[in-house]
């Protein structure tokens, strides 16, 4: 009797509803609710995917993980493995767009149990898989689900884990923090932004129960969990040895490993810069961009309802933690890209930066799930003078209006179907040049779609691209007198170039 107080104080504390075992065909009718909102999402990032190879990381990412190399800085060995398997399962489709449907099977997979872990706030059904659709249609997470790119798994990783946070506060079965760890330490594998989420995970774990700081036995449990979760690092020092054409960094060594997981190569803005002076107004600067972004994602017609789910969450006792979990999710989210971004962000910035704040788009499912069912609940008052079947009718239509509202507006913008511009661009370059040549590309955009027609599809295998890793590949000028190795700074990589 005391243990079943404990776990009904615990749920409540967790926002939930407490609930008897529920009967299988109910279990099955929760569970095909929240699959029928990945699916749908599915569907439509299906029908907005790209046929080919695109700009940006793609080209590159697909090449490392088809051939099990190691791209770009930080190596992103989890996505590689999981991505360079798919590659080779999956039996139909180009390489290149097996690779992004990839990317929108891990969103679906991110809406399925984000679905499920509205659900096990205790809000309505329709009211979660409506907020998760909505998630998964989001400006920022739409664009990353129709192209090849990490950012998908990252937020399926960042799902789970939000999963099992909340699974554990509402049972206090300390094991799901054990899991929980472990996914921090592979998520840490995908993109380094599962810590910042991990980070608002845990304040929020240890604001609701400090004794776990207490427990030496747990969080002995917890490292081992994250240091296994870090061991796919060890595929860079195994990619790197079978020498593949996309071989990135060269980590054959554990001080090159730890140099391409650190990002050593790029140097953001604010190592190079002296120190911010972040006044009031910059601060504000980036809160009104925070909540510009927010409202790009969600649309201006969803804003009012998650402003209204807040302020339930927060009146409302029972949820008021619901609300915190928000607030620092968010906040530890934003705050380190806040300091990142420098004191000045143009439109080139903001563009860079915004698939950074994707796993925002799970966060705010919450109080936008809250506000939904709160006005799915008041609904409730009318069935004394309407018939239920009405009442329930619209409700369906209102929760179909809600996904619609990003459906609809995203959707222009994110259409990729017909995107064949980075392929032909690439082809073309290939296509006219001698045999045998030498290409020194300018940019990721002219880069990586060439290194995936030569690599993958087997395009002008006789052209050599001279910089794929933004310097000179070190074989080619192995033979080169006074050879400086690899380049630092600017002026080597110019003698390098000047001398191939």
């Amino acid at each position: 009797m005391q243990h079943h107080g404990r776990v009904k104080k615990a749920t409540a504390r967790a926002g939930g509803e407490r609930r008897s075992p529920a009967h299988p065909l109910a279990r099955f009718v929760r569970t095909a609710s929240c699959l029928l909102a990945a699916a749908f999402v599915l569907l439509i990032h299906v029908l907005t995917l790209a046929p080919t190879v695109t700009g940006e990381d793609s080209g590159e990412l697909i090449a490392a993980a088809y051939q099990f190399g190691v791209p770009h800085p930080p190596g992103y060995p989890l996505w590689t493995i999981l991505c360079g398997i798919w590659l080779h399962v999956l039996p139909f489709g180009n390489i290149a767009w097996r690779a992004n449907l990839f990317s929108a099977a891990c969103t679906a997979a991110a809406v399925f149990i984000l679905a499920a872990v509205l659900r096990r706030m205790g809000f309505r059904p329709l009211a979660s898989c409506a907020a998760a659709a909505v998630a998964g249609l989001t400006a920022a997470v739409w664009s990353q689900s129709v192209i090849t790119e990490v950012y998908a798994l990252n937020l399926l990783m960042i799902a789970l884990l939000m999963w099992l946070v909340v699974r554990w506060h509402q049972d206090r079965q300390r094991q799901w923090l054990v899991w929980a760890a472990l996914v921090v330490g592979l998520g840490m594998c995908n993109h380094h932004t599962m810590g910042l989420a991990a980070l608002g995970l845990a304040l929020w774990a240890v604001a609701r129960e400090p004794n776990i700081l207490k427990d030496v036995r747990l969080l002995v449990r917890c490292v081992i969990a994250l240091a296994l979760g870090l061991a796919p690092h060890v595929y860079l020092l195994w990619a790197a040895r079978r020498n593949m054409p996309v071989n990135w960094g060269e980590t054959t060594t554990l001080a090159a490993l730890w140099e391409h997981v650190g990002r050593s190569q790029y140097k953001s803005k604010t190592s190079v810069d002296a120190p911010i002076d972040m006044t009031l107004g910059l601060l504000l600067g980036r809160l009104f961009y925070a909540v510009r972004w927010l409202t790009t994602q969600f649309t201006p017609i969803l804003i009012p309802l998650i402003a209204a789910g807040f302020i339930w969450l927060y009146r409302r006792r029972v949820r008021r933690p619901l609300f915190w979990l928000v607030v620092m999710m968010w906040a530890c989210g934003s705050a380190l890209f806040c300091y990142l971004e420098g004191p000045r962000l143009d439109r080139q910035d903001e563009f860079v930066h915004k698939v950074f704040h994707t796993p925002m788009a799970l966060v705010f499912a919450i109080p936008l799930a809250a506000g939904l069912h709160w006005g799915l609940t008041s609904m409730r008052a009318l069935r004394g003078r309407l018939r239920p079947i009405p009442v329930a009718l619209f409700s369906l239509v209102a929760a179909m209006g809600v996904v619609a509202a990003p459906l609809l507006a995203h959707w222009r913008e994110n259409n990729m179907r017909h995107y064949w511009y980075a392929s032909d661009h690439a082809r073309n370059m290939l296509a006219c040049m001698q045999p045998n040549s030498i290409i020194f590309p300018s940019g990721d955009h002219n880069t990586f779609p060439l290194i995936y027609l030569i690599h993958v599809e087997g395009f002008r295998p006789d052209v050599t691209i001279a910089d794929k890793y933004g310097y000179v590949d070190p074989p080619l000028y192995a033979d080169m007198p006074d050879s400086p190795g690899k380049p630092r700074t600017l002026d080597e990589r110019e003698a390098i170039e000047k001398w191939v």
